[in-house]
């Protein structure tokens, strides 16, 4: 098999888009779960009022800033729009462009405070989510979108043919972090065999030392 051929089998290939409509739900209720528990301590969280950590390993320093002024009349808009772009993507409503406001909203939430969700899992999704809103694939399927369509998709607009690229690129992301991850914990720069709690509980001294 040619390169071309093999490019072309990887990432063109056209096929069904029916798994980015169910992986899009995973992903709206992944996102869901790691912001809202956040709003309902707004004051200690994001408000001026909060204790914030910024991450400056993320996100250059102008923007950091520049977000670090923002009033809590903005903020409270912000959670407005999150919260409007989360509930259409997770029904499939203007999945794209619903998808792309959800993903600033996030960006916003984690540039005003890293404290509780500056975690390798959100850095990590934040990248699914980037791949989400490339495209308007993840919206096929399970969706406002597909009934809106009428006649010409229906209920059946997942049998529609799409290019592979974007299944391909998340397969792809998903097995370089297991992959990464993995090696991580197993080298001495990991902290799986050293950091974890069993460990600890272990190597506990005894009682009265």
């Amino acid at each position: 098999m040619s390169v071309r051929a093999w490019w072309h089998k990887a990432f063109l290939v056209e096929r069904p888009s029916l798994s980015l409509g169910l992986f899009r739900i995973a992903v709206a209720i992944t996102v869901g779960a790691h912001l809202f528990p956040g709003f309902f301590q707004m004051e200690d969280n994001y408000l001026a009022t909060a204790f914030k950590e910024k991450n400056g390993s993320f996100f250059p320093l102008w923007a950091l800033q520049l977000i670090e002024q923002s009033p809590d009349w903005l903020v409270w808009t912000f959670v407005g729009l999150f919260g409007g772009s989360w509930a259409c993507v997770l029904i499939g409503l203007n999945t794209q462009a619903s998808c792309l406001l959800m993903g600033v909203s996030c960006y916003y939430f984690y540039a005003l405070n890293s404290l509780h969700i500056g975690t390798l899992s959100f850095d990590i999704l934040l990248v699914t989510l980037s791949l989400m809103y490339v495209t308007s694939y993840p919206g096929d399927f399970l969706s406002v979108d597909s009934f809106l369509r009428g006649d010409r998709a229906g209920a059946h607009a997942y049998k529609r043919l799409r290019p592979f690229f974007v299944q391909r690129l998340l397969q792809l992301q998903i097995a370089w972090t297991f992959l990464y991850t993995g090696l991580s914990k197993i080298t001495a720069g990991g902290n799986w065999l050293t950091d974890n709690p069993y460990y600890y509980l272990l190597r506990y001294p005894p009682q009265g030392v």
